[in-house]
């Protein structure tokens, strides 16, 4: 009971998240599909590289400020300490708007060496200061949003990213259509994260109600003891993105990068499940301190849950990827599938704790640790990247990024084996993946049949779940206590209830009869 209890807040703190994502996620799609419609795959590229100077600037500002705001917000919050817990978010939000606002400054006068020498593109010389200013918004949504989740705000947080996603569909879109093309494309993005950034703020604020925070320096002092270890690790992490695009407009056309961008976009699919997941087991692996059995047991459940909903969304999109991006971007963007299809199937590492081993190793402190896996992945990545993207432009990024990832999570792996003194491997994932191993190729056949794109997306989704939920039964994959858990923990999730409802009801269909594996983890 006691455990439950613990964790109906995180469920249902990560249903708000899950339907504020879905907001935030459906609009903005809905604007990137319109972008990318309007400009053009060759034009859409030119988009996307107008973006990466505020990569490289965000990349500088952001000392993983966020993640001290979820921690120190969470602890104070926990001890009863509500105010000091404001007062932290606060003073870290003032912080990286001071930061962020320095090193646009500084960037302006760049813009141009930036747009003819680093992106081998002059024309975007225009556009990179207008870029360049959406840092500004990018470091306050990302505090605020940190502050909001420590103090059990999740539906506060969530609104703060639908309200950037109606800016953009609505700036984008019309500036576009009003004949600024990339320009107006641009200024929405912009527009977009300056919306969510003063947005969070004025949550925060509010709530506060003090224009000016406590103990601001000594604020600061605690945010960078916890937060610049982890900065440090992930320095690389940060600058890679940017640096692989600016490689990739070295060597491949403004086309192929558009096609890479929409391929990028279409991951959020997958994000869609994964991102409330992940964005939730910070704060509740905080919440456990020292004792390790219930650290471990969270975890093990973290990864079960994560590759039950992430490994059959992954395996569907790959062998959906094609008909996927002809539908959403139109015939031009058909090409765009492949790189979805490269680009989503890193996801498939969650079942060996892709999605959770960074968020545990955060919440029990071990920032050292941390900095030593993320410097591991990332060189590795950066260095694969300098020889694969010349050879093979956008595959190369991506097998670039997945060799990296591959690294990190090795080396996370034994990290936390050794602290636990027992294996992190939840062996009953393999149940998941052969279930949906089975059913992917199932469907495939139908994304090259070359029929109209919705029908066949459409048709094969509900050929997949048909196939896919009954190989779950039949392999045992779920426990009687983990589909209990499911059957409690998801009947008050909105309009999401009916529909997990009768996924499970035609679960129980096929396991009726069958003895299920009673241990939940190690099975």
């Amino acid at each position: 009971m006691h455990e439950r209890k613990q964790k109906r807040p995180v469920i249902k703190g990560m249903y708000h998240l899950f339907l504020g994502n879905t907001v935030a996620i459906v609009l903005t799609g809905i604007s990137s599909i319109a972008v990318a419609r309007l400009l053009g795959p060759e034009q859409y590229g030119l988009y996307g590289l107008a973006l990466v100077a505020p990569g490289y600037l965000y990349s500088v500002v952001q000392l993983n400020i966020p993640a001290a705001a979820v921690r120190y917000s969470s602890k104070y919050k926990s001890e009863g300490s509500r105010e000091t817990a404001l007062s932290f978010a606060y003073s870290t939000v003032l912080f990286q708007l001071f930061l962020a606002l320095a090193a646009f400054l500084v960037s302006v006068p760049l813009s141009g060496l930036i747009a003819t020498d680093l992106l081998k593109r002059p024309e975007l010389t225009i556009f990179i200061p207008v870029s360049a200013a959406s840092v500004i918004g990018v470091a306050m949504l990302n505090v605020t949003g940190g502050g909001l989740q420590g103090l059990g705000e999740m539906s506060k947080s969530a609104l703060v990213s639908v309200v950037g996603s109606f800016v953009r569909l609505a700036v984008s879109v019309g500036l576009i259509l009003a004949g600024f093309s990339v320009l107006g494309a641009v200024i929405g993005y912009t527009a977009a994260y300056t919306a969510s950034g003063v947005t969070g703020l004025v949550l925060i604020l509010s709530a506060y109600k003090h224009l000016l925070p406590r103990n601001f320096l000594r604020t600061i002092r605690t945010s960078l003891t916890y937060s610049l270890p982890l900065y440090a690790g992930s320095t690389l992490g940060l600058f890679l993105s940017p640096f692989q695009n600016t490689l990739l407009a070295n060597y491949v056309s403004n086309q192929t990068l558009g096609g890479y961008f929409a391929g990028s976009n279409l991951t959020t699919i997958i994000g869609f499940l994964g991102t409330p997941i992940a964005t939730a087991l910070f704060p509740l692996f905080s919440s456990f301190g020292e004792n390790k059995e219930g650290l471990f047991d969270a975890y093990a459940s973290s990864v079960k849950y994560g590759a039950l909903f992430l490994v059959p969304a992954t395996l569907l999109v790959i062998a959906l990827s094609r008909p996927i991006a002809a539908a959403i971007y139109g015939e031009s963007y058909a090409f765009a599938g492949s790189y979805f299809a490269v680009l989503a199937a890193p996801t498939l590492l969650v079942g060996l704790g892709s999605l959770s081993q960074g968020g545990l190793l955060n919440g029990m402190g071990e920032t050292r640790k941390s900095l030593m896996i993320g410097v591991v992945g990332s060189l590795v990545a950066t260095g694969t990247s300098v020889f694969l993207i010349p050879l093979l432009g956008v595959y190369g990024l991506v097998l670039a990024s997945a060799i990296g990832t591959t690294a990190g999570l090795v080396v996370s792996t034994r990290v936390l084996a050794k602290l636990f003194a027992r294996s992190i491997l939840v062996t009953s994932v393999g149940r998941i993946y052969v279930a949906g191993a089975i059913a992917a190729p199932v469907v495939y056949p139908l994304a090259i049949l070359g029929a109209p794109a919705i029908p066949t997306v459409l048709g094969a989704t509900l050929l997949f779940t048909a196939l896919y939920v009954p190989l779950l039964a039949l392999t045992k994959a779920l426990t009687p206590k983990e589909l209990s858990t499911l059957e409690v923990y998801f009947m008050n999730v909105g309009p999401f209830s009916a529909l997990l409802g009768l996924l499970l009801r035609y679960y129980r269909i096929f396991a009726r009869g069958q003895k299920l594996q009673p241990d939940p983890v190690s099975s």
